[in-house]
């Protein structure tokens, strides 16, 4: 399971997997995020919610094709 969620997150392109980094594993506000990343609190909140929907979709691709 854990290499399948590996691979998915590996598959997105770098700044949502960056976003989803910053948020979900450092636990960093949007604020910092945004600094980071050389945006607005809105733009990360929305690349953020695109990246964890796309990282989303991957898993249940996978998950349809793995049965």
């Amino acid at each position: 399971e854990l290499a399948r969620i590996e691979a998915a997150f590996r598959a997105l392109p770098p700044d949502q997997r960056e976003v989803i980094a910053l948020a979900r594993v450092a636990g960093l506000p949007h604020e910092e995020i945004a600094r980071r990343m050389g945006r607005t609190p809105a733009a990360t909140r929305s690349l953020l919610s695109r990246s964890l929907a796309r990282l989303a979709l991957a898993l249940e691709d996978g998950a349809e094709r793995s049965r």
